[in-house]
């Protein structure tokens, strides 16, 4: 991506996130788009239910399977999201935080990842998008603002397709 990111890219997918039918067709435009912005290799959505999270749309297998361990281990950047907004890991080989989850990421060939927390207008946690690369990866400080935006534009469109289906 580059750092000179153009805002018109932020006005087309509000505009497309307006016009999914249903939570999960926000959540895999969302998923898409940051996917594509940010060239990653892979990416999902996990919803926040009580204490556990749930994938709600992944770009693949390998996302699914990340959002599944997590879920399994009880333990992740997904979860901890909530406490940071934003959560970089540039070279998962270095990463402490989360031992067990970062194990199997490894294992599947997981090198480098952000995951961002997505909280409604009221404060209310919705859950977090992750992206991952399977390459070690700095992240330019445009990139992290890119996916600052990105979460906040998802989070309203994802909580306003969620309390129209509830």
């Amino acid at each position: 991506m580059s750092p000179d990111f153009n805002p018109l890219e932020f006005a087309r997918l509000a505009e497309s996130l307006h016009s999914a039918m249903t939570p999960v067709e926000t959540a895999e435009q969302v998923v898409a788009f940051a996917v594509t912005e940010l060239d990653a290799d892979s990416g999902g959505i996990t919803l926040a239910l009580g204490r556990g999270l749930e994938s709600l749309a992944a770009s693949d297998a390998l996302a699914e399977k990340m959002a599944a361990v997590q879920a399994e281990l009880d333990e992740g950047p997904g979860r901890d999201s909530a406490h940071e907004h934003t959560l970089e890991c540039p070279n998962l080989a270095e990463e402490s935080r989360w031992p067990r989850w970062t194990a199997q990421a490894l294992a599947v060939g997981v090198r480098s990842m952000l995951a961002a927390d997505l909280t409604d207008i009221d404060g209310r946690r919705i859950g977090s998008l992750s992206l991952y690369w399977c390459r070690p990866r700095n992240f330019a400080a445009s990139e992290v603002a890119y996916v600052e935006i990105a979460r906040r534009h998802a989070a309203v469109a994802l909580a306003n397709s969620l309390n129209v289906t509830n």
